[in-house]
């Protein structure tokens, strides 16, 4: 499948950066380039001194064009290029895990574009009609050049339906023997379900995983609280004898309210008290109107909790969480401490301008009943 990029002479003032370190140029700012630009597609952008500006996607909806590259190449060799050069730079890390993140937005091809691996078998998410164009090459490269036993297309969550976008669960090359694979890691092996599954396997949270996993494998962890986040993705298939009771609680078309409720409910029926909790942040941005729902939810977390349990968090707006957290376990009558602080593993990196904040991973102890 081949793209062929549309040539577009921008009055584009030269002083106007757009590289890696700003990516995005918002066309609404320039009539002259969107009376052009009818539709999502590749575009080769030039000064009107025909001095080339760089490759980029055009997202029609949003009205922006995402940096690709200062290389005036094919989409092909490109996508070819940019796959190396992530392998390259995740080589050293990898070590003996059978997932990781490959291609992680702009930090490794262009904004909107995710690719995960997990053995021989690549998962592709697109978040936005621009980068939706890129589908068809990289499956094609990933199948030709990476040996590639098939490779699933993952469009089917939340941001596309809001977007308006197509959304899509499907395999997009090759095929697949069987719907469960297993992820080595770390000595451990966790199934991924291909098929249920629609999002993607949480390699996030992979450092957590490996937390969790030594407080169960040292008998710490017994009873356990997920709070958005899947067991498949946290407990491995190694370690499920050494657990008693788990509760999933998932975010999936729920509000805050209704999580707390299901919490509440757990306390009014049963004994068990948790000795560990692992909670992804909400999809839900914290503001002021919703502090309250946060602060219940989490104080009912923590009555559900027995002494010195532990609580494992994924956030992004970890200086925003804290003091709702703290309100509330000071409320519960505890006290907490920080025994480790991770940010993004090296998969999943983060620089100043990135639209994807720092994500952080925080194994908290907790004091008092």
């Amino acid at each position: 499948m081949t793209l062929n990029p549309k040539n577009i002479l921008a009055p584009i003032p030269k002083s106007i950066v757009w590289d890696l370190s700003r990516p995005v140029l918002d066309i609404s700012q320039f009539p002259a380039v969107a009376a052009e630009l009818k539709n999502s597609c590749i575009v080769r952008l030039f000064h009107l001194s025909k001095d080339f500006l760089g490759l980029g996607l055009y997202c029609h909806p949003e009205q922006r064009l995402y940096f690709l590259s200062n290389e005036n190449k094919s989409i092909e060799a490109l996508i070819t290029k940019k796959l190396g050069d992530a392998f390259k730079k995740r080589g050293p890390h990898v070590g003996d895990l059978s997932a990781f993140r490959l291609i992680h937005h702009g930090h490794d091809l262009v904004q909107g574009v995710v690719v995960e691996k997990y053995n021989n078998v690549f998962v592709i998410k697109t978040y936005n009609e621009a980068a939706d164009l890129l589908i068809g090459p990289l499956s094609e490269i990933l199948v030709k050049n990476l040996s590639a036993d098939a490779v699933l297309l993952k469009n089917y969550f939340d941001k596309r339906l809001k977007r308006n976008l197509v959304l899509s669960d499907q395999i997009v090359a090759g095929g697949l023997c069987e719907d469960l694979l297993q992820i080595r890691e770390n000595n451990l092996c966790y199934t991924y379900d291909t098929k249920n599954n629609r999002d993607l396997f949480a390699c996030p949270l992979r450092q957590i995983r490996g937390w969790l996993n030594t407080m169960i494998q040292d008998k710490v962890a017994l009873n356990i609280l997920l709070i958005g986040a899947k067991e498949e993705a946290v407990i491995s298939d190694t370690t499920q004898k050494n657990i008693g009771q788990v509760l999933t609680v998932t975010f999936d078309d729920v509000s805050l309210s209704e999580i707390t409720d299901r919490i509440r409910g757990h306390l009014t029926t049963s004994p068990v008290k948790f000795d560990c909790v692992v909670i992804k942040q909400p999809p839900v941005k914290m503001t002021d109107k919703n502090t309250t729902a946060f602060f219940h939810l989490y104080y009912n977390m923590l009555k559900s909790l027995s002494n010195n349990a532990h609580i494992f968090f994924h956030c992004s707006n970890w200086q925003g969480i804290k003091p709702v957290l703290k309100h509330s376990i000071s409320k519960a009558g505890r006290s907490f401490s920080i025994l480790k602080r991770e940010d993004n593993p090296f998969d999943f990196p983060a620089g100043p301008n990135d639209p994807h904040p720092a994500w952080k991973s925080l194994w908290l102890s907790l004091n008092g009943s």
